[in-house]
Protein backbone atom coordinates (compact mmCIF):
# COMPACT_ATOMS: atom_id res chain seq x y z
CA UNK A 1 0.00 0.00 0.00
CA UNK A 2 2.91 2.38 1.06
CA UNK A 3 4.95 1.52 -2.56
CA UNK A 4 1.55 2.17 -4.62
CA UNK A 5 1.04 5.76 -2.88
CA UNK A 6 5.01 6.15 -3.53
CA UNK A 7 4.45 5.14 -7.79
CA UNK A 8 1.46 7.49 -7.25
CA UNK A 9 2.67 10.45 -6.03
CA UNK A 10 6.14 10.83 -6.84
CA UNK A 11 5.77 9.22 -10.30
CA UNK A 12 4.91 13.21 -11.40
CA UNK A 13 8.07 14.46 -10.13
CA UNK A 14 10.19 11.29 -10.68
CA UNK A 15 10.98 9.47 -14.08
CA UNK A 16 11.23 5.92 -14.10
CA UNK A 17 9.87 5.01 -10.90
CA UNK A 18 9.72 1.08 -10.46
CA UNK A 19 9.34 -1.57 -8.21
CA UNK A 20 12.75 -1.90 -9.81
CA UNK A 21 14.22 0.94 -8.21
CA UNK A 22 12.11 1.33 -4.92
CA UNK A 23 12.14 -0.82 -2.12
CA UNK A 24 9.39 -0.51 0.56
CA UNK A 25 9.14 -2.27 4.30
CA UNK A 26 6.22 -1.12 5.49
CA UNK A 27 6.48 -3.11 8.90
CA UNK A 28 10.33 -2.58 9.63
CA UNK A 29 9.37 1.48 7.91
CA UNK A 30 12.27 1.41 5.84
CA UNK A 31 12.13 3.30 2.32
CA UNK A 32 14.38 2.92 -0.79
CA UNK A 33 14.84 4.48 -3.75
CA UNK A 34 17.96 3.89 -6.03
CA UNK A 35 18.74 5.97 -9.10
CA UNK A 36 16.12 7.77 -10.44
CA UNK A 37 16.01 11.02 -12.08
CA UNK A 38 14.15 14.02 -11.83
CA UNK A 39 10.92 15.11 -13.99
CA UNK A 40 11.41 19.36 -15.51
CA UNK A 41 7.91 19.40 -13.18
CA UNK A 42 9.48 18.87 -9.95
CA UNK A 43 11.64 22.16 -10.28
CA UNK A 44 8.73 24.04 -11.86
CA UNK A 45 6.91 23.33 -8.43
CA UNK A 46 9.19 26.10 -6.90
CA UNK A 47 7.89 28.99 -9.95
CA UNK A 48 11.47 29.77 -9.87
CA UNK A 49 13.30 31.37 -13.26
CA UNK A 50 14.99 27.85 -14.22
CA UNK A 51 14.64 25.14 -15.69
CA UNK A 52 16.20 21.76 -15.21
CA UNK A 53 19.12 20.91 -17.26
CA UNK A 54 19.76 17.23 -15.35
CA UNK A 55 18.59 15.78 -12.37
CA UNK A 56 19.35 12.20 -10.68
CA UNK A 57 18.56 11.35 -7.49
CA UNK A 58 21.68 8.34 -6.17
CA UNK A 59 20.21 7.07 -2.97
CA UNK A 60 17.38 7.90 -0.80
CA UNK A 61 16.98 5.87 2.08
CA UNK A 62 13.80 6.96 4.52
CA UNK A 63 13.04 4.99 8.09
CA UNK A 64 10.24 5.53 10.27
CA UNK A 65 9.72 4.37 13.08
CA UNK A 66 6.05 3.73 12.94
CA UNK A 67 5.52 2.93 16.75
CA UNK A 68 7.59 5.78 17.96
CA UNK A 69 6.16 8.25 14.95
CA UNK A 70 4.61 10.88 17.72
CA UNK A 71 7.73 11.17 19.65
CA UNK A 72 10.75 10.14 17.41
CA UNK A 73 11.38 12.02 14.05
CA UNK A 74 11.79 10.32 10.65
CA UNK A 75 15.06 9.65 9.56
CA UNK A 76 16.16 10.66 6.09
CA UNK A 77 19.20 10.25 4.20
CA UNK A 78 20.27 11.00 0.75
CA UNK A 79 23.12 10.57 -1.32
CA UNK A 80 24.46 11.58 -4.78
CA UNK A 81 21.86 14.21 -5.38
CA UNK A 82 22.67 15.88 -8.33
CA UNK A 83 20.38 19.08 -9.75
CA UNK A 84 21.48 20.85 -12.53
CA UNK A 85 19.49 24.55 -13.31
CA UNK A 86 20.06 26.59 -16.07
CA UNK A 87 18.07 30.00 -16.51
CA UNK A 88 14.82 29.85 -18.19
CA UNK A 89 15.04 32.74 -21.44
CA UNK A 90 13.03 35.86 -20.29
CA UNK A 91 10.26 35.20 -23.05
CA UNK A 92 9.78 32.23 -21.15
CA UNK A 93 9.09 33.65 -17.84
CA UNK A 94 5.64 34.62 -18.43
CA UNK A 95 3.32 36.17 -15.47
CA UNK A 96 0.12 34.58 -16.89
CA UNK A 97 1.69 31.02 -17.40
CA UNK A 98 3.27 31.06 -13.66
CA UNK A 99 -0.29 32.13 -12.39
CA UNK A 100 -1.59 29.20 -14.13
CA UNK A 101 1.13 26.37 -13.32
CA UNK A 102 0.78 27.15 -9.90
CA UNK A 103 -2.79 27.39 -9.93
CA UNK A 104 -2.59 23.74 -11.48
CA UNK A 105 -0.26 22.83 -9.12
CA UNK A 106 -2.88 23.86 -6.51
CA UNK A 107 -5.46 21.45 -8.08
CA UNK A 108 -3.27 18.60 -8.56
CA UNK A 109 -2.58 19.00 -4.66
CA UNK A 110 -6.26 19.02 -3.46
CA UNK A 111 -7.21 16.38 -5.89
CA UNK A 112 -4.02 14.24 -4.29
CA UNK A 113 -5.10 14.89 -0.61
CA UNK A 114 -8.77 14.19 -1.92
CA UNK A 115 -7.49 10.94 -3.23
CA UNK A 116 -5.81 9.86 -0.03
CA UNK A 117 -8.79 10.44 2.54
CA UNK A 118 -11.03 8.63 -0.33
CA UNK A 119 -8.43 5.55 0.09
CA UNK A 120 -8.19 5.76 4.07
CA UNK A 121 -11.89 5.77 4.15
CA UNK A 122 -12.49 3.03 1.47
CA UNK A 123 -9.96 0.80 3.96
CA UNK A 124 -11.52 1.61 7.22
Amino acid sequence: LVEQYFLRYLGDYIAGLDKDNLSVSTWRGQIHLRCARIKQEAVELFNLPFHLLFGEIGDLKINVSWNLLGSRPAAVEVQRFLLLLGPKPIADWKEDEEKRRVQLHRQKRIDQIDLLFSDFLEGS
